[in-house]
């Protein structure tokens, strides 16, 4: 068969392969290239002598030692997915007791500043109560002294005779 120009599309559509193979494969047999007026790169071979050969699906070259290598893999795998399952269950435990110590904190602090505003009123109420006994002692003090004056003036006033007291 004579030698052709093809494009990588063309060869690729004859090969049956992707024509980015076709351009690997051209370019691993070192086939002559050249860019046509339209930009596309044509190859010149001659489809006689260059053969392709498709190369066996991947499953079919695997070995049973790789199937083997494979479901242990596969059984590790679920084994990790497992422990995630059980590490997952256990971060909702903890997270559920995280939030009831949370919502008990957050109860005690309530409780707490509930405590530190009576603790406040009661030493106000006990400082009020305080200015205002302290505020009685000293009219108390007042009142006896006053008493006090007027029982010596009364005692000098009834120290006195009558008619002078009488008159006087």
């Amino acid at each position: 068969m004579p030698i052709k120009q093809m494009t990588y599309a063309e060869l690729a559509a004859v090969w049956e392969i992707s024509p980015e193979a076709a351009r690997k494969k051209v370019e691993h047999l070192r086939l002559p290239r050249s860019t046509g007026n339209d930009g596309k790169s044509r190859v010149m071979i001659d489809l006689d002598e260059v053969q392709h050969q498709a190369m066996k699906p991947r499953s079919d070259r695997r070995t049973a030692g790789d199937r083997a290598e494979a479901d242990l893999l596969r059984q590790h795998v679920a084994t990790l997915q497992a422990e995630v399952d059980r590490l997952a269950a256990l971060a909702a435990t903890h997270r559920a007791d995280y939030e009831r110590e949370r919502e008990r904190a957050e109860r005690a602090a309530a409780d707490l500043t509930t405590l530190a505003d009576r603790l406040a009123n009661a030493e106000r109420d006990r400082a009020q109560q305080t200015a205002a006994a302290d505020a009685a002692r000293s009219q108390t003090e007042r009142v006896r002294a006053e008493a006090d004056g007027l029982r010596a003036e009364l005692a000098a006033w009834k120290a006195r005779p009558w008619w002078q007291r009488a008159l006087g």
